[in-house]
């Protein structure tokens, strides 16, 4: 995610510098172009009209030199300078200024009879241009800084709520928000080294609500979902802080319960049953749960502990449900 902001306010920041350019290198050469053309047209003009018909004297005929010049003046365009010089370098005429300033030039030859006899030299000031440019390179990064802070704003952080929600729906059950088995695997592996390596009890619990089919069958599949929530609500608030709670399939949940001897998670089954007996989940009658307990091995995987916590909670079914079974 970081990779693509970086790339975006790179391409942003390219593209700003991209069009600021562009505007000013397109502007330059259209300037460079109407100089070469202007100065082939008054060249020719002023060797015409000037050289041709009187080749003698035509250096002194600054009038009708400059009558020509001011002719050929655009409107509109930057500051233009036009000079004429011999053919030994002498300034005959000029017209305007753009000195002190970065100006373009354009030089024409003056030829009488194919002889060239002097130039015709323009300028263009681009200080202008400069100046458009720098306005055009301001508003573009105001533009940019709007994109990038909106691309870095909005989307990222929907892309980031998007990131953040596929994580968390990888690791945990939808409809509950309870660790699913994949994550609970981390869970138990974590506490399960720290207990070997301190010597401290471990156990796991699995219980799952007794008779959820008829609730599903006489309420419907929705009510039971709000009674799955409305009993993860209530075990969670009867949980210690250091219980894990994990949705291991359909009804049934697992608890892992660190620093807890196989007494102890005896005793939080039953404080979870007496909880449950009292409270409503979503339905007008009491819901009941049976739980089975064991008492986690070094050896133990998750699977393992829960394989013969599970065959505690089978007893307890068999032996009239709402009960707590040790693992044999």
């Amino acid at each position: 995610m970081r990779a693509v902001r970086a790339g975006f306010i790179a391409l942003t920041l390219l593209a700003i510098v991209a069009v600021t350019w562009m505007h000013y290198d397109h502007h330059r050469q259209y300037y460079c172009g109407y100089l070469r053309l202007l100065g082939e047209c008054t060249a020719r003009q002023i060797s015409e009209r000037v050289i041709s018909r009187n080749p003698e004297f035509w250096e002194y005929e600054t009038v009708r030199i400059e009558a020509l010049l001011g002719r050929h003046r655009p409107e509109g365009h930057a500051p233009l300078e036009e000079s004429v010089y011999g053919s030994d370098g002498r300034l005959i005429a000029a017209i305007g200024a753009c000195r002190g300033s970065p100006c373009l030039r354009a030089r024409s030859e003056l030829r009488d009879a194919g002889v060239s006899v002097g130039v015709l030299e323009l300028g263009m000031a681009l200080r202008p241009l400069l100046l458009q440019t720098v306005i055009i390179g301001g508003i573009a990064t105001l533009v940019g800084l709007i994109a990038i802070s909106l691309f870095c704003g909005i989307p990222m952080r929907r892309w980031r709520e998007s990131e953040q929600r596929a994580h968390f729906l990888a690791e945990h059950d939808p409809l509950t928000e309870l660790l699913n088995r994949q994550a609970a695997e981390r869970v138990y592996e974590r506490e399960h080294a720290r207990a070997s390596r301190h010597g401290l009890p471990l156990s796991v619990l699995i219980f799952d609500i007794d008779h959820f089919k008829q609730i599903n069958d006489h309420y419907g599949h929705n009510r039971g979902d709000q009674v799955l929530r409305s009993l993860t609500a209530l075990v969670r608030e009867e949980l210690r802080g250091s219980d894990t709670l994990v949705r291991w399939g359909g009804e049934e949940f697992v608890i892992i319960a660190p620093h807890t001897s196989e007494d102890l998670a005896v005793q939080l089954g039953e404080k979870l049953r007496g909880a449950l007996q009292t409270a409503t989940v979503g339905i007008p009658e009491p819901v009941t749960i049976s739980i089975g307990v064991s008492r986690c091995q070094r050896a133990d995987s998750l699977y393992t502990a829960v394989d013969r916590a599970d065959q505690a909670l089978y007893r307890a079914k068999h032996a009239g449900r709402n009960r707590v079974e040790r693992a044999e």
